[in-house]
């Protein structure tokens, strides 16, 4: 009987313990004392309440130990009436577990601030950071502009999707057309959810491609074959879309059924004969090439069953990983499936017959195709 090369694969596992201590970090000092915005919002949304954060970055000469108080003042849309002074902390999130600052020491000073309706003016309002050091010098930003909505959620108006993604389909747009009363530039993403039995399968984004106007816009995901890998059948798309403020959108559901279509296989690599060697081992290096209108992402398994004329088959996997080593394969992922086989002196000789055959991950099997070898006495 023929022998397969023997694979020995040794696998070692190495854990690897990771110690974590939190420390403070403390940035070189600046060369002059000064403090620059770093995050302030746009757009506050006061139909409820929201967290909104402020974020300003302060250096100093002597360091940040240097800075006695950093502060935010927001006012009205004539930039002299005060509504709010927030306190802005470089503590990492410990001092003022609310203060939203993410690291100690880096000299930036945040601090978070919620919307209210009942403060906050109609129209545009202003923010201003001040910063005060040790020896009384206080350093101003300039003002920083914002505005306030009472914010409506957007709304799909329609959706742009073929009713069956066919096998071997090149990219093609799945999209959504979105209306937002605060004008497109406060649509933040689409979500596609690939759902089946209301089971959520995969989720995909989409993003602006273009605006209709200045309140409707056209949200873009390109979609090709490979989307229906491991899938086939009937299925359901779920669209919703998020704005700025976090508010979702109606969501709109498109059935949608996914062609999967057999794997191939194809171009045998294998020599006619083989003379037994008369000394030592040889390799036999087999291959077959194996395709998927799906990508190769949906191939599960390629195999070759060898029979002996008048003997018994035996199936072997042929592998697609680039391991030369212990399969013979010499480029992971080109669709060439590899495996090697040792042959000496006392191999069977006689004619023996290859079957190739590809799997997918949903259970289609494709054609088979024969090949012979002659190993030779």
């Amino acid at each position: 009987m023929m022998k397969m090369l023997k694979l020995l694969i040794p696998l070692t596992v190495i854990a690897g313990f990771l110690a974590c201590e939190e420390e403070v970090v403390q940035p070189e000092p600046g060369d002059v004392f000064a403090i620059e915005a770093v995050k302030t919002p746009a757009v506050v949304d006061v139909s409820r309440e929201r967290d909104y954060a402020l974020m300003f970055r302060i250096s100093h000469p002597d360091g940040i130990s240097a800075i006695s108080g950093v502060k935010a003042t927001l006012f009205q849309s004539n930039q002299t009436t005060q509504f709010r002074e927030i306190t802005l902390l470089d503590d990492g999130n410990t001092q003022n577990s609310g203060s939203g600052d993410v690291l100690a020491g880096d000299g930036v000073f945040s601090n978070v601030f919620q919307s209210d309706s009942l403060v906050f003016p109609r129209g545009s309002f202003f923010i201003r950071a001040s910063v005060t050091d040790n020896s009384g010098e206080t350093l101003t930003t300039g003002f920083a502009e914002s505005r306030t909505i009472v914010n409506v959620a957007p709304e799909i108006l329609t959706t742009n999707v073929p009713d069956t993604l066919q096998s071997g389909t090149a990219p093609i747009a799945f999209s959504i057309t979105v209306l937002d009363s605060n004008l497109t530039d406060d649509i933040q993403y689409g979500l596609m959810r690939l759902q089946r039995n209301s089971v959520t399968l995969a989720t995909d984004t989409l993003f602006t491609e273009s605006a209709n106007s200045d309140f409707e816009a056209v949200l873009t995901r390109n979609i090709d074959s490979t989307y229906a890998a491991e899938r086939v059948g009937e299925y359901q798309l779920a669209f919703q879309v998020a704005d700025a403020s976090g508010d979702l959108s109606n969501v709109i559901l498109q059935p949608i059924f996914l062609e999967n279509t057999l794997p191939t296989v194809f171009n045998p690599s294998l020599p006619d004969s083989v003379t037994r060697p008369t000394v030592g081992t040889g390799v036999i290096e087999v291959r077959i090439s194996a395709d998927d209108s799906q990508g190769l992402g949906d191939l599960q398994i390629v195999n070759m069953t060898i029979q002996r004329e008048g003997g018994t088959p035996s199936t072997i996997e042929m592998f697609d990983n680039g391991d030369f080593e212990n399969y013979r394969d010499e480029v992971a992922g080109d669709g060439i499936f590899s495996r090697g086989l040792l042959i000496d002196g006392t191999s069977a000789s006689g004619t023996f017959y290859f079957t190739f055959e590809a799997q997918d991950r949903v259970g289609n099997l494709s054609a088979a195709l024969v090949d012979s070898l002659v190993i030779l006495p």
